[in-house]
């Protein structure tokens, strides 16, 4: 098939050119921002999931929407080891900048920005040697307590515009690597939908509606062995699709095709999304994760893993917890781990399928 035409683009964030199994939360998130432009409260949510499940696909489609109904907005991707306050004083500022060019809302948006500037003054941020060129506001979202200062900051945000005849809307990707401090201030009154992979008519229906708009069709045996392969999963979803169809010589894509897409999508995987994580690793840290591909899925008990590496569970916790901080794995239930990629266990034994432990935990393996 021409892969000049070729519906999927595998990819972080790219949309997908079927955004199957997730009216739900499309229409939430669009019902809350037409609640809040007409000046009625809505909950903002949080999106959770496995890597590779789409959040950040929803998170751009939200910004969309946002964007459609007339909201200022803000993307940011929270990278390791740095506030939040100093991701939000500089788009903040901006904006509120913006507002205060606007007649109605002059006023109010220099109150907000003495706000703001009270804020960073509060956590220290800076903006390059750019001066607000406001005075600073005094008692409000200066008392260095991110959990009590950002509502107050934002509520001034909102009311700045509002007096615009707007809304602002501000969308943070990879939330996971913020502090816990941090975290705790922007949980307050979330709501939490799950996003999780796709049911299995979705997950057809995202890899045979793109086929079909370019007037190809791919047969039911094929589905179904994408569908088995990629587990529902979105990411992998795209990356099966888009080997199908390069696959293919003719219309139908047919199960011959599908097979042939598994062998291409699992070495583009494993050299792209899968290799980047891993190679963030040190050897110690690998043999942690390989311990767990060792065990299988997952999750599994701290004390699983330990074992199987030959060290005492004290020990492992500073392996574990170094693991969680990189997004690597994560613990739903005290005491059990499990890796935040689908299929990770299964690389891990492909990357490295002679590893093996001596009972003191030294390392021997092949690859």
């Amino acid at each position: 098939m021409d892969p000049r035409a070729n519906p999927f683009s595998p990819g972080a964030g790219t949309q997908p050119p079927e955004l199957a199994g997730r009216d739900e939360i499309v229409q939430n998130a669009t019902i809350a921002l037409e609640r809040v432009g007409t000046g009625r409260h809505a909950r903002s949510q949080m999106l959770l999931g496995l890597r590779g499940v789409g959040k950040t696909v929803l998170l751009n489609r939200i910004e969309q929407l946002a964007a459609e109904r007339g909201f200022l907005t803000i993307v940011l991707e929270a990278p390791e080891d740095k506030q939040l306050a100093e991701l939000l004083v500089p788009p903040l500022r901006s904006r509120l900048v913006a507002l205060s060019r606007v007649e109605q809302a002059k006023d109010i948006a220099k109150r907000a920005l003495g706000v703001l500037r009270a804020f960073a003054s509060a956590f220290k941020v800076k903006v390059g040697d750019i001066e607000f060129g406001v005075e600073r506001a005094s008692g409000t979202a200066d008392s260095g307590s991110l959990e009590h200062d950002l509502p107050e900051l934002l509520a001034a945000v909102a009311t700045a515009a509002k007096s615009a005849g707007t809304g602002v809307a501000i969308l943070v990707d990879e939330v996971q690597y913020l502090s816990a401090g941090d975290l705790g201030a922007v949980i307050v009154s979330l709501e939490y939908p799950e996003v999780g992979k796709l049911s299995d008519e979705a997950a057809r229906s995202a890899i045979r509606a793109p086929v079909q708009r370019e007037g190809v069709e791919i047969t039911e045996e094929a589905l179904k062995i994408i569908v088995e392969e990629t587990e529902g999963y979105p990411y992998f979803l795209q990356e099966w699709g888009s080997q199908a169809w390069n696959a293919a010589t003719t219309s139908p894509i047919t199960a011959a095709d599908a097979r042939r897409a598994t062998t291409e999508a699992l070495n583009r995987l494993d050299q792209g999304f899968f290799r980047v994580r891993l190679d963030r690793l040190t050897p110690r840290e690998r043999d942690y994760v390989r311990a767990m591909a060792e065990l299988g899925r997952g999750p599994h008990r701290s004390g699983e893993i330990a074992n199987l590496l030959g060290i005492q569970v004290t020990t492992a916790g500073p392996l574990r917890n170094g693991l969680i901080k990189k997004g690597m794995i994560y613990s739903q239930q005290h005491g059990e781990t499990a890796f935040t990629v689908p299929m990770f266990d299964e690389f891990m034994r492909r990357s490295m399928p002679q590893w093996r432990l001596t009972k003191k935990g030294r390392r021997g393996r092949g690859k």
